[in-house]
């Protein structure tokens, strides 16, 4: 949060709408400090194109509708989105379907942890250019038979970073973020 260098409430005599506007100027500061944030992150993380496709607003996980929270959920869980009395109703069909959109997603989620991984490390090396052995690394290379075991916290990464993720990927269609 930016620095409140005027205390609101305190006993100064100032008018209410001075009052008002000094917030919403400080509330707008705030804003535009979260979005350069973001969008910092995402050019990071290599999200920038599909934010910039599907991002720009302000969206957040939180703030899903229940369908919304549902589609990621089962893309995230698979059959842990559904109670056992749901599990029991659905065809086969829809629970191969499941199966195969939770394995591409789990697949797609380790890929991204270990670029992410990778980002990490290479800044990490760049500090050792003189070393002949560490340019001898592969720093850039990902392998689906690896399970990357860091958790999306230890990586600084959140559902949103995911929904982009799914979303880039067609996981999710490109309107999810529309409602």
């Amino acid at each position: 949060m930016l620095p409140n260098l005027i205390n609101l409430n305190s006993n100064i005599m100032i008018s209410k709408s001075i009052k008002n506007r000094l917030y919403q100027q400080i509330k707008a500061e705030e804003k535009l400090f979260q979005q350069e944030k973001r969008e910092k992150e995402f050019e990071y993380l290599g999200l920038m194109e599909t934010y910039q496709l599907y991002g720009n607003k302000d969206f957040c996980f939180q703030r899903f509708n229940d369908k919304q929270r549902f589609k990621f959920m089962e893309l995230l869980h698979g059959y842990g989105a559904y109670t056992p009395e749901e599990l029991g109703k659905l065809s086969h069909n829809k629970k191969k379907k499941i199966t195969k959109l939770y394995k591409k997603a789990q697949r797609l989620i380790n890929i991204f942890k270990q670029e992410v991984c990778n980002l990490y490390a290479r800044r990490i090396l760049s500090n050792f250019k003189e070393c002949e052995a560490i340019a001898l690394l592969p720093i850039e290379s990902t392998d689906e038979r690896y399970f990357n075991q860091c958790t999306l916290k230890e990586l600084g990464l959140d559902y949103d970073h995911l929904t982009l993720l799914f979303i880039q990927n067609k996981l999710l269609p490109s309107n999810f973020l529309n409602g």
